[in-house]
C-alpha cells in the first residue's frame, strides 16, 4: 500500500469515530425517549421500596383455625394492615395498574430496541480507532514491549459482544411478551362476557384471598427474567470504565496523544459508574432509578462518550494530513508510519 493509501485508510478510520460518535448519540436519544415512554413519564413504574404511598382498602377476612380440644377458633384479619404481604402485593400489582404498565413497555419497545441497533453500530465503528489510538499511547511511552492499550481494545469489543447480546434479548422478550398480552388476553379487562369469550384469565373478578391473576403472574414472571441479567447487561459500563481509565493513565505521560484526550476520558468514566450504580438499582427503586438511567445515558452516551470519539477521530485526522497535533505534542514520522500501519490492518 502506498504512503497516499495509508493515509486514506488512516482518514477512513478517523471518519468512522465521527460515524461512531454519531450513531452513539442517535442511539442514546431513542433510548432515553423509549424508556420516558416505559416509565411513563415518571408516573407509571413499580415502586418497591417503600410503603409511603400505599393505601389499603380497610376490609376484613375471617380466618378459621384449630384450637384446643378440637374446636374451632374464628380470628378477623385486617387486610387494609400495610404490613400484611397481601395487602401491599395487590396493590402495587392490580390488574389494571399492570394493563397501563405493558401498554407502556410495548410502545416503548421500538424506540428501545431503535436505540440498541444505533448503540451497536456505534460499538462496531469504534473499534478500529480505538485500535488506532492504543498502538499510540502504547507508542508514546517509548519502546516497551508490554501493550497495555490493547486492554482497551479488548474492553471496547466486550462491551460491544454484550449490546448485541442484550439486543437479541430484548427482541425475543419483546416479541414473546407482546404475543402472550395480546393472543392470550391476560390483560384484558374483564367484562360480563368474559368467561363465555374464554377470557378466563380476565375474567377473574375475585381471586381468591392468597392467590394471584394471569397478570400478576406475568409480571412476576418478567421482572424474575429481566433481573437475571440485569447484572450482566450493566457490564457494559464496567468494561469502557475500564478503558477509560487505561486511556487516562496512559496519557498522563504519552508524547503522542494530547492529554484532553486522557482527561476527558475521566469525564466518561465518571459517567459509567453513575450509569451502572442507577441501572442495578432499578428493581429496587424503578421511578427514582429509572429516571435517573435517562439522564446519565444522555450524559454519558450522547455527550460524553461521542466528544471522546470525535477527540480521537480529529487526532487521527491530523496525523494523517501531517498536521500538529497540540502545541505540546509532538509525533515523529516513525510512529505517524506505524499507526497508518495499524490502519491498513483495520481496514482489510
Amino acid at each position: 500500500m502506498s504512503k497516499v493509501d495509508e493515509k486514506a485508510a488512516l482518514r477512513f478510520v478517523a471518519f468512522q469515530a465521527n460515524l461512531a460518535s454519531m450513531c452513539f448519540a442517535f442511539g442514546a436519544l431513542l433510548f432515553s425517549v423509549g424508556r420516558g415512554l416505559e416509565n411513563g413519564h415518571g408516573g407509571i413504574g413499580l415502586s418497591f421500596d417503600s410503603y409511603a404511598d400505599l393505601t389499603c382498602p380497610n376490609n376484613t377476612v375471617v380466618v378459621a383455625s384449630n384450637g384446643t380440644n378440637g374446636t374451632v377458633v374464628y380470628n378477623t384479619v385486617n387486610l387494609g394492615d400495610p404490613s400484611l404481604t397481601d395487602c401491599g402485593f395487590q396493590y402495587r400489582f392490580d390488574d389494571s395498574r399492570l394493563r397501563e404498565v405493558w401498554e407502556q413497555r410495548h410502545k416503548a419497545s421500538g424506540n428501545l430496541l431503535c436505540g440498541q441497533a444505533f448503540a451497536i453500530a456505534g460499538w462496531f465503528f469504534s473499534i478500529a480507532p480505538v485500535a488506532a489510538l492504543a498502538k499510540l499511547l502504547d507508542l508514546g511511552h517509548g519502546d516497551a514491549q508490554v501493550t497495555t492499550g490493547n486492554s482497551i481494545v479488548f474492553a471496547f469489543v466486550f462491551t460491544a459482544a454484550l449490546t448485541v447480546v442484550e439486543f437479541v434479548s430484548e427482541i425475543g422478550t419483546s416479541q414473546v411478551t407482546e404475543w402472550i398480552t395480546s393472543s392470550w388476553r391476560v390483560l384484558s379487562p374483564p367484562g360480563p362476557d368474559a368467561d363465555a369469550a374464554g377470557d378466563y384469565g380476565s375474567a377473574m373478578d375475585e381471586v381468591q384471598y392468597g392467590g394471584i391473576t394471569a397478570a400478576q403472574n406475568l409480571e412476576m414472571t418478567y421482572i424474575v427474567v429481566q433481573s437475571r441479567s440485569l447484572w450482566l447487561f450493566a457490564m457494559d459500563d464496567i468494561f469502557l470504565l475500564t478503558a477509560m481509565l487505561i486511556a487516562a493513565w496512559l496519557g498522563v505521560g504519552s508524547t503522542t496523544v494530547p492529554k484532553d484526550v486522557g482527561r476527558f476520558g475521566l469525564v466518561v468514566a465518571f459517567f459509567c459508574v453513575l450509569d451502572f450504580s442507577f441501572e442495578v438499582t432499578r428493581f429496587v427503586n424503578w421511578r427514582g432509578s429509572t429516571n435517573s438511567v435517562i439522564i446519565t445515558c444522555l450524559m454519558l452516551n450522547f455527550f460524553a462518550l461521542p466528544w471522546w470519539l470525535f477527540k480521537v477521530g480529529n487526532l487521527l485526522r491530523n496525523i494523517a494530513e501531517d498536521a500538529p497535533v497540540a502545541a505540546t505534542t509532538s509525533i515523529p514520522v516513525e510512529t505517524v508510519a506505524k499507526v497508518e500501519k495499524v490502519a491498513e490492518v483495520e481496514m482489510q
